[in-house]
């Protein structure tokens, strides 16, 4: 259990790999293969006809555990020596990482199409006491206390990697008055890379001696899966967008051969994000253990502690054992508003909570608030978001958009001063975007050499 955890934390701070909550670009007007992962009802009446991605990329790290101090470094060397936040309980880590790879997007008339592929990694450790953490990483410290009993629940420990591909589509449903209502929806069929499980409902002993612990009650999910195709599954995003727009909208038709695109005063939208699971039967292991009728006693002439305890128990003493096992998606309902205060000016308002347990195989997903001020043109686009990462840890970043080109981050200070940092993310996107159809775009005028000719009489 150490060494995954210890594992998990490294992996965070080196993953060189899209991260679902990029709140810089994901409200974005000119941006659907983005705002897509937010709400799929985003690719119709989109102010991009079509949006092709090349290649992008981004990681998030956010914990209370493991941290750089003084401010992100530069050079990857600088995470091999980690500082720890061992005071207080419940320490907690999050990982969103991976690779946006091909994908296009598709606005014409009332309908929206959009293809995409992505690898997609996930890191999950939860509700890991303090003490338990004291324990783990200052083993050769550790003074144990004997004769006394000791308990702890709901502890996990999680991971999942995956390759998925995903079909995209939406539709103007209703127009009325000055009332757009849109709809969509994203089927993604998934191929498992690896996933891991550490679940622990109820840890309860009492070393009795250096020598013998007894175990009152254990019960634990054990469940590990590598390899390309290892699982299989089917996820889906489903997502509603109401509109107020400026003009009424009886005739309005997107990118049709009138040119038109049509503003709003304000947005709504409701967004359901990853419902499905991927299950894994090749190369794949689920171990349950339910030590709870009787006490357990454990025996080593060498000496007992608790990581002893855990390991065995976990490895040598399984009730149940399969082949086979499902890991969930980061099921989550995420609500949108967004402001338009003209002048190009936006304000939007975000809103992400999971919708799954952490006492889970496979991934919850950590809750967010966001604040997203942003100024947007056809060409450029700039964003100041605010996040309240699990509801609780303020951060300020900045996105930029140039024509097609995204770069930024959630959380800009630990780039420009000095501090520990906690959490961390960046993000990139490299596009070919084509605002508008090819007979929508002025024709440009004609050289002198080329204009016709006007034949001669003489």
């Amino acid at each position: 259990m150490r060494n995954l955890l210890i594992y998990i934390i490294l992996i965070s701070f080196s993953v060189p790999l899209i991260s679902q909550e990029n709140m810089g670009i994901e409200n974005s007007n000119y941006a659907p293969t983005n705002s897509l992962w937010l709400n799929p009802s985003s690719i119709a009446d989109n102010k991009a006809f079509l949006d092709i991605n090349i290649a992008g990329a981004s990681a998030f790290m956010g914990n209370n555990l493991a941290y750089v101090k003084g401010g992100m470094p530069y050079s990857a060397s600088a995470f091999q020596s980690l500082s720890f936040n061992l005071e207080g309980n419940k320490k907690s880590l999050y990982v969103d990482a991976g690779i946006h790879g091909p994908s296009a997007s598709l606005s014409i008339g009332d309908h929206g199409f959009a293809l995409s592929t992505s690898l997609r990694n996930y890191q999950r450790a939860k509700k890991i006491l303090g003490e338990l953490m004291d324990l783990l990483f200052r083993e050769l410290e550790y003074d144990p206390e004997y004769g006394v009993k000791k308990s702890y629940n709901n502890i996990s420990l999680n991971s999942l990697s995956w390759m998925e591909v995903g079909f995209s589509y939406a539709y103007l449903f209703k127009k009325f008055d000055r009332e757009i209502w849109q709809g969509g929806i994203t089927v993604k069929r998934m191929w498992g890379l690896a996933s891991f499980s550490s679940i622990f409902n109820t840890i309860e002993y009492t070393l009795v001696d250096p020598q013998v612990v007894t175990v009152h009650d254990f019960e634990s999910q054990y469940a590990t899966a590598s390899g390309f195709g290892s699982g299989t599954g089917w996820g889906i995003d489903l997502g509603f967008t109401y509109k107020y727009t400026t003009d009424p909208v009886m005739s309005y038709t997107p990118h049709n051969k009138l040119c038109r695109k049509m503003d709003y005063y304000h947005k709504i939208g409701v967004s359901l994000l990853d419902w499905g699971s991927i299950k894994f039967t090749d190369n794949a292991l689920l171990n349950t253990i339910d030590i709870s009728e009787e006490p357990h006693t454990e025996n080593s002439t060498e000496g007992l502690n608790e990581n002893d305890v855990i390991y065995n128990l976990q490895n040598n003493n399984f009730d149940n054992t399969t082949n086979t096992f499902k890991a969930k998606l980061p099921l989550a309902l995420s609500v949108q508003y967004d402001y338009n205060f003209g002048y190009n000016i936006y304000l939007n308002a975000t809103a992400i909570h999971p919708l799954r347990g952490s006492g889970k195989i496979g991934i919850q997903r950590p809750p967010l608030f966001a604040f997203t001020p942003r100024y947007e043109r056809k060409r450029f686009e700039a964003s100041l978001p605010i996040t309240l990462w699990d509801y609780k840890y303020p951060s300020i970043g900045f996105a930029v958009r140039l024509n097609s080109i995204v770069i930024g981050t959630d959380r800009l200070i630990p780039y420009i001063l000095p501090i520990d940092t906690y959490r961390a993310d960046i993000y990139f996107n490299l596009k070919i975007t084509i605002f508008d159809r090819k007979k929508c775009r002025p024709a440009k005028p004609r050289r002198a050499s080329d204009k016709v000719r006007c034949p001669s009489y003489h």
